[in-house]
Formats: structure tokens, C-alpha cells, sequence
């Protein structure tokens, strides 16, 4: 009796925050934007880091190519990634109340990462909450099950039988793609142990994904693109990216707090440099693993990536022309047709509209690339119209949701 005259209480607390009752929250995305320090251009980073990052994820290209033709593996990754944002709106929502039943209720949260737990158990009876841990480890069973196999195959069929051994039999390939398998497990749960915060160990893998994009799109992007560009440019982004993060970890001269921006970091920086100490602030520096994901020193990471990836393939020797239209040619044309006769080119994607518009970016300024272009790239264009008209339509059920009253 005293558990449900409990449960009453708090969700009268809560009453004011829950759909029927928000107006009580009408000004909190404000005060969390000037806290959190979530920006304009914070925001922008972030999209950089998720667009360049996927394309060097490799189960997106199995996850495409499990489709039946093109269009499924368009449609399915668009708008698969568009009802995963549906669901970020529950997600807001959700944080939205926490934050309110926590000052409500006088709560104290010493982690943001306790909010999940806390509102597990003050909005959930005991059945939904063991529902809602089963549904959490069953998306992260069969996440990590196709990282796992993706990676065991890159690492079998790239690193095992291009180096090691050039004619592995099917059960060496069998066992190494296991004991890859294992191996990556073991990474992962030394990893898991070794940092403390579940969303800067998410953003580290996210942003290791973008600098290795960094290769991937700007091949896809550039035919000039060669191997020493891509090395050169995905190093200097990562050690960009560490310079200038364990700058940040520095401590501001004369105090023990964290610097809250690059630009101030810089600040210190010269002036330690003109007043002889920049040894002794470089030295209040921690350098680790993972850092605190922000959009300074992401943004410059990017910035000198592709710089040296650009610089780098101008400089050195191009790869092999052959080998290069070779690629090219391949990803002007359709993979829909499986039944042709071996050695008979596929057709072209162009002829159906479905030729890539992003494929080899400077040809843009060619008339050549501009002649028959809707003709060419009907599918893209719908595509990518379709796609905002989708996230205009999330970005007014977000607004619509946070009008009820």
C-alpha cells in the first residue's frame, strides 16, 4: 500500500512534464543549449562526423547490399536512419522529463549517464523496465554480432590472405575469421573497461570512423586521390586531433579548471609561450585515449585531414590511370542485373537514372558531366528531396510534441 501511494505521488510530480503537461518545460531547451554547449556549430560537426564517418563503416556496405536491387539499398539506409531519429524523439522527450522530475523531486544525479536508470525506475512499472533491459540487450547483440562479422572478415579476407598467407585453404580462413572474431571481442571488452563514460566512448567510435572517411570519401570523391594522400591525411587528422585535445586538457594559467573552448586554450597557450612557460603548461596536460568529444578540435582534425589528403596526392606519384577508371567505370554502372553473360559490361546507371551525382566531384565543373542531367540523375535528386521533405517532417513532430499542453 505504501509502494502505490508512492508511485502516486511521483507521478502527480510528474504530472506537469508528461504529455498533457508540458508547458512547464517551455523554456528548458534554451537553458540546456547554454550549458551543454550545443551550438549552431557544434550541431554542424556533429552531421560532419556522422556523413563522412559512414562511409568507412563496413557493415553499411553489407547492410546496402542486402537489398534486392538499388533502390532497396537507398531506401532502406535513408529512411532506416530516418526512424532511428523518429525514435531520438522519444529519446529527447524522455531526458526532457527526467530533468524536470529531478528538480521537481530535489534528486541529485552525479553522472548525466544515471538519467537512464533514474527514469527506468520512477516511470516504469518492474514488467516494462525488464522489457526495456531486454530490448536494449538484444539491439546491442546483434550490433555487436555484425561489427563482429564484419570486422573478422576484413581482417581474413584484406590483412590474412593478402599478407599472410595468399592461398589459405577454406577451414585456415574458417579459423582465422574466428580467432579474428575472438580477438575483436577481447578489444572491445578491454575497451569497455577502460573508460568511464558511455558517450565519449560512442563519440570516440564515431569520430575514428570520420577520420578513417576521410580516405574513403575523398577516393570516391576525387579520381586524383592516391594511397599516400589517404595515409598521410587520415594520420595527420588523428594526430591533429589528440594535439589539440590534450591542449584542452591543459589547465588555464593560474587555475585548476579544464579550458571550456579551443580558442581560450590557444590564448594560454601564447601566453605561456611569451612569458617562458610552456613547458610547465604543457605539462598540467593528461593525454589518454578518449577524450571528451567537442567540435573544436574535431573541426580542425577535419580540416588538416583533407588538406594533407589533397596536398599529399598532388605531390606524389597517382596511382595506375587503368586501375582507376576501372573503379570508376564500376560505379557508373547498375548492379541490378545479376544474369548477364559473363564478360558483358552491366549497363550504365545513367541510362535509368541512377548514376551517382557525388562520384568524382571536380567533373562538376565539366559541361559533359551537366548534359541529360535530370535524365541521369532522376534517382538521386528525388532521393535527396524526399530525405529533407522526411526531416522537415520529424522537425515538426519534435515542435508539435513539445506544443502540447
Amino acid at each position: 500500500m505504501l509502494a502505490q501511494r508512492e508511485r502516486v505521488r511521483k507521478l502527480e510530480d510528474t504530472q506537469a512534464v508528461v504529455p498533457g503537461g508540458a508547458e512547464g518545460t517551455a523554456g528548458f531547451f534554451e537553458v540546456y543549449n547554454d550549458k551543454s554547449g550545443i551550438d549552431a556549430f557544434t550541431l554542424l560537426m556533429l552531421t560532419i562526423n556522422g556523413l563522412v564517418g559512414i562511409t568507412a563503416m563496413p557493415h553499411i556496405l553489407t547492410m546496402n547490399a542486402a537489398g534486392n536491387n538499388e533502390r532497396a539499398g537507398r531506401i532502406g539506409q535513408t529512411y532506416g536512419s530516418l526512424v532511428k531519429r523518429f525514435c531520438t524523439i522519444g529519446w529527447g522527450l524522455t531526458g526532457l522529463i527526467v530533468a524536470a522530475v529531478v528538480i521537481r523531486q530535489g534528486a541529485a544525479l552525479h553522472d548525466a549517464e544515471e538519467a537512464f536508470g533514474y527514469a527506468s525506475r520512477e516511470l516504469l512499472c518492474p514488467g516494462l523496465t525488464g522489457l526495456l533491459v531486454a530490448c536494449v540487450l538484444a539491439a546491442n547483440v546483434s550490433t555487436c554480432s555484425t561489427f563482429m562479422v564484419n570486422a573478422g572478415a576484413l581482417f581474413t579476407r584484406n590483412i590474412y590472405s593478402e599478407y599472410i598467407n595468399r592461398s589459405p585453404s577454406d577451414r585456415q580462413l574458417l579459423i582465422m575469421g574466428r580467432l579474428s572474431g575472438l580477438g575483436l571481442t577481447g578489444l572491445g571488452i578491454l575497451f569497455a573497461l577502460s573508460v568511464d563514460n558511455i558517450l565519449a566512448a560512442f563519440m570516440f567510435t564515431e569520430t575514428i570512423a570520420a577520420y578513417m572517411g576521410i580516405m574513403f570519401l575523398g577516393g570516391i570523391l576525387w579520381k586524383r586521390a592516391n594511397r599516400q594522400g589517404a595515409f598521410w591525411g587520415t594520420l595527420m587528422a588523428y594526430a591533429t586531433a589528440y594535439a589539440l585535445n590534450y591542449l584542452m586538457s591543459c589547465h588555464p594559467l593560474g587555475q585548476g579548471a579544464r579550458f571550456s573552448s579551443l580558442s581560450a586554450a590557444w590564448q594560454d597557450l601564447l601566453a605561456a609561450l611569451s612569458a617562458g612557460r610552456v613547458g610547465d603548461f604543457l605539462a598540467t596536460g593528461s593525454l589518454k585515449l578518449v577524450y571528451t568529444w567537442t567540435a573544436g578540435p574535431f573541426a580542425w582534425a577535419m580540416l588538416v585531414g583533407f588538406a594533407v589528403f589533397i596536398v599529399v596526392s598532388l605531390v606524389t606519384r597517382p596511382e595506375d590511370a587503368a586501375r582507376v577508371e576501372a573503379f570508376f567505370d564500376k560505379m557508373r554502372r547498375t548492379t541490378d542485373e545479376e544474369a548477364l553473360p559473363e564478360g558483358q559490361p552491366k549497363p550504365l546507371a545513367g541510362e535509368r537514372g541512377q548514376e551517382l551525382i557525388l562520384l568524382d566531384a571536380p567533373s562538376w565543373f565539366t559541361r559533359a558531366r551537366w548534359r541529360d542531367f535530370w535524365s541521369r540523375y532522376r534517382e538521386d535528386v528525388t532521393g535527396f528531396a524526399l530525405a529533407w521533405l522526411s526531416v522537415a517532417a520529424l522537425i515538426f513532430t519534435a515542435w508539435a510534441v513539445m506544443q502540447i499542453r
